[in-house]
C-alpha cells in the first residue's frame, strides 16, 4: 500500500512519512526484505529514485551483513535484479563511517569461510569489498581469503581476485606479512604449472591472476627430475669400482 502511494504521489510529506518509517524497521525485517526482494525494500529504492536522502542505521547494516553471510553459504542466491541495485542498496546505510564498518564486517564474513564462499556473495557484495582501504586494511586477509580462494578454486572468488589484481597489480607489495604473500604466490605457481583439461574453468582464471602478477609455472629442475633409483645405481656403480 505505501509502495503504491508513494509511486503515485508526487507530495514531498508523504514521501517523508513513507523515509522516517523505514527508519523503525528492526534488523530482522531489513534481513528479510532482502532476502525476499520485498515491497519494502522496493519502497525505500523508489524513495531513493524520487531524490529521498534515506539514511538508515545500524540495524540496516546487520541486516546487510546477515544477508551477505546467506549468501556466502549459499542459503540465498541473489537475483539479477537485486544486484543490480546493490549500489543503492549499499548507499542506503547513513554514514561513511558506517560504509566502511559494513566493508571491514563483509570481509571478515568472507575470511571466516576458508574459501567456501559461495558466488552470489562477489555478484552482490564483491565490488564493495575490492577497495584498497579494505584490503590493505587487515592483514589476514591474503592469508585467510586470497589463498583459500584459490585453493579452493571457487570461481566466483578466483574472478574477483582477477579484478583486485587487474585493477591494483601491486597489491601484494603493501602487505607486510610476507610469509603469506610467498605462501599465495606459491600457491599460484603450482597451480600453473599443474596439468588441466579444457572443462576446468578454475585453469585460465588462475594462469590470468599469475600473469598479472609476473608469476611463471615452477619448471622442473634437472635435479629435481633424477630418479631416487637413477641416484642408487650411480652409488652402487661407484661402490663395485672402488671395492
Amino acid at each position: 500500500l505505501y509502495l503504491a502511494i508513494c509511486k503515485a504521489s508526487s507530495s514531498g510529506s508523504i514521501r517523508e512519512w513513507c523515509r522516517v518509517g523505514l527508519e523503525t524497521l528492526d534488523a530482522a525485517q531489513w534481513k528479510s526484505e532482502l532476502d525476499d526482494e520485498g515491497d519494502t525494500l522496493e519502497l525505500m529504492l523508489a524513495l531513493m529514485d524520487a531524490g529521498i536522502n534515506v539514511a538508515l542505521k545500524h540495524s540496516y547494516q546487520d541486516a546487510v551483513v546477515n544477508h551477505a553471510k546467506g549468501l556466502l553459504a549459499e542459503r540465498a542466491i541473489p537475483s539479477s535484479q537485486l544486484v543490480s541495485q546493490r549500489s543503492k542498496i549499499l548507499a542506503a546505510l547513513g554514514t561513511e563511517d558506517q560504509r566502511t564498518i559494513l566493508r571491514r564486517r563483509l570481509c571478515d564474513a568472507a575470511m571466516n569461510q576458508d574459501g567456501q564462499c559461495a558466488n552470489g556473495f562477489f555478484e552482490m557484495y564483491g565490488k564493495e569489498i575490492a577497495d584498497n582501504k579494505t584490503l590493505t586494511g587487515n592483514g589476514n586477509i591474503v592469508a585467510k581469503l586470497f589463498s583459500p580462494l584459490v585453493r579452493e578454486r571457487t570461481i566466483g572468488g578466483l574472478k574477483w581476485l582477477r579484478r583486485v589484481f587487474s585493477d591494483n597489480p601491486n597489491l601484494l607489495d603493501q602487505y607486510t606479512d610476507t610469509d603469506s604473500v610467498e605462501d599465495f604466490r606459491g600457491r599460484l605457481q603450482v597451480e600453473v604449472g599443474r596439468s588441466t583439461d579444457e572443462a576446468d574453468e578454475a585453469h585460465p582464471l588462475i594462469a590470468e591472476i599469475a600473469n598479472i602478477l609476473g608469476i611463471e609455472p615452477k619448471e622442473e629442475t634437472p635435479e629435481s627430475a633424477t630418479r631416487p633409483e637413477d641416484d642408487s645405481q650411480e652409488e652402487e656403480g661407484s661402490e663395485e669400482q672402488n671395492s
